[in-house]
């Protein structure tokens, strides 16, 4: 009887939670489908939703106090050289007509979130592979004069993280200050030793909020996914790569076998200009929240030594216009989710996507369609193998939906394809870390680059050709029987779409 009393009492006290959720859900932005889904998962089964939303739903963050105590950003000696080139006498930036209209769009919609958004002539070099992208960013290491930001969502202390720890601890005990941010979901396996290895030897070490923190609670959400190296404040480097063996050589021992083959497949780019400074300031504001301390940039680095720093002789970087476009759960405007809709609505003749994650939310396959509907040629490249079977199940559920408005859905099948590479029509291509899915786009620290310019949109185009012939378009089951449960699966699959 007693045991009984308690059942209830706690029972009652369980949807009493689940209430109390569904207000707090209706209180906070959210997009409706995300709304909806928690609503029902907390009121019809709340063993399982209030758990779930304590770890997952919450889509606000609190404190994240940013640094813009400079009323615009103070670009390093190197970079204002840089982009000097490029300007009239009159002070401004000769913008080529052949981007003008398209480059011009991006400037007055996220021009107007702050002076780190703006757009500025860079050279930029596309790094296609883990040993071209690893074996740039080492050498930037190994050249560091004066300081290094280190940022990553995934930190290994596998061979190529091991790699990392031995050119920093070189850095800073040659006098270089270096700093390292990891994110701590990401990077939870990442050994105690390995961080106290590179703090004793004065690397200054952060992690991004700690899961197991009493302060915060057991908080799963709200990762930076950022990847970003900075040197001197000349060069830096960003995309999709990690640091881990699987992201370092195009063949590897792959953990996962549902990645399919042994083949990874990511892209990353390196630049050298302002928006190496632009940059830089989203890594300021990160240390700030994780950490509090407010880190203050002073380099004597010269244009003699920086260039030390820039590209390898075998490179030959584009000059182009880049706009840096950092992405978070702070944002008032969601500015991840109207870039993704701004870049939709952009193409007029072409917009090919390439994403390990494709779980758009209504307002994203809305403009997809509209677009092809256009006539514009949408070709989405996914990995035929995810290692999440359940969004490789909602991606499919989303294809067939996609197809019918004439969206061409590419699988590719030489193995893992990690990188987020987007080009859109002959003049702009977008790379970065965010993935073209909800927690990307509502819920991630995230940052994406526009990079405007014809020869750098054309060699994106010829690694997309390349990814392409590695590719199957996707067809439908048409068996009877197999269709039905592969729609089954993949339908019921696309309920928790919201949540992923």
């Amino acid at each position: 009887m007693i045991f009984t009393e308690l059942a209830y009492w706690l029972a009652a006290a369980l949807y009493l939670v689940a209430i109390l959720n569904c207000f707090h859900i209706l209180y906070e932005r959210q997009s409706p489908s995300a709304t909806f889904a928690w609503i029902v998962l907390n009121l019809a089964l709340p063993i399982l939703g209030v758990p779930l939303f304590f770890l997952l739903g919450k889509n606000r963050i609190r404190g994240y106090l940013k640094k813009r105590t400079r009323a615009e950003i103070a670009f390093s000696p190197h970079a204002e050289s840089i982009a000097a080139k490029y300007r009239h006498p009159s002070g401004g930036y000769s913008i080529p007509a052949e981007i003008d209209q398209l480059h011009g769009t991006f400037e007055r919609v996220f021009g107007k979130f702050g002076p780190e958004f703006q757009s500025h002539p860079n050279l930029v070099q596309l790094l296609v592979d883990g040993k071209q992208t690893f074996d740039a960013i080492f050498r930037a290491i190994a050249s560091a004069r004066s300081y290094i930001f280190v940022q990553y969502y995934i930190l290994r202390s596998d061979r190529l993280g091991l790699e990392l720890k031995r050119l920093l601890i070189a850095r800073a005990n040659a006098g270089v200050r270096v700093y390292l941010l990891y994110d701590d979901m990401g990077s939870f396996w990442l050994s105690q030793e390995y961080i106290k290895d590179l703090v004793n030897s004065g690397v200054v070490v952060a992690r991004f909020l700690p899961v197991r923190s009493l302060k915060r609670g057991m908080q799963i959400n709200f990762r930076n996914h950022r990847k970003l190296v900075v040197v001197d404040g000349v060069t830096a480097f960003t995309g999709g790569l990690n640091i881990g063996e699987e992201y370092a050589e195009r063949r590897f021992r792959n953990r996962s076998k549902r990645a399919g083959g042994n083949l990874w497949r990511d892209s990353h780019v390196q630049l050298a200009g302002p928006a190496v400074a632009q940059l830089e300031e989203v890594f300021l504001e990160d240390w700030h929240f994780a950490t509090g301390v407010a880190l203050e940039v002073s380099t004597q680095v010269t244009d003699e030594s920086a260039s030390i720093t820039t590209f390898p002789t075998t490179a030959v970087p584009k000059k182009c216009f880049v706009h840096v476009v950092p992405s978070q759960p702070t944002d008032e405007s969601l500015i991840g989710v109207l870039l993704f809709m701004q870049i939709i609505q952009s193409a007029k003749n072409r917009l090919w996507i390439a994403t390990p994650y494709f779980v758009p939310d209504t307002t994203l396959m809305r403009e997809l369609e509209l677009a092809a509907l256009r006539g514009v040629d949408i070709r989405i490249i996914v990995p035929k193998r995810s290692d999440s079977p359940v969004v490789q199940w909602v991606t499919l559920s989303y294809a067939e939906q996609l197809m019918k408005s004439g969206v061409k859905f590419c699988l590719y099948h030489r193995g893992f394809m990690h990188q987020k590479l987007a080009l859109v029509d002959d003049s702009m291509a977008v790379i970065g870390s965010t993935n073209f899915d909800n927690r990307a786009l509502y819920l991630n620290f995230e940052t994406t680059l526009l990079i405007h310019g014809k020869e750098f949109a054309a060699e994106v185009e010829s690694v997309l050709n390349n990814d392409l012939s590695g590719c199957r378009y996707y067809r439908p089951a048409t068996q009877p029987v197999r269709r039905f449960w592969l729609k089954l699966r993949e339908n019921f699959a696309r309920l928790l779409a919201p949540l992923l």
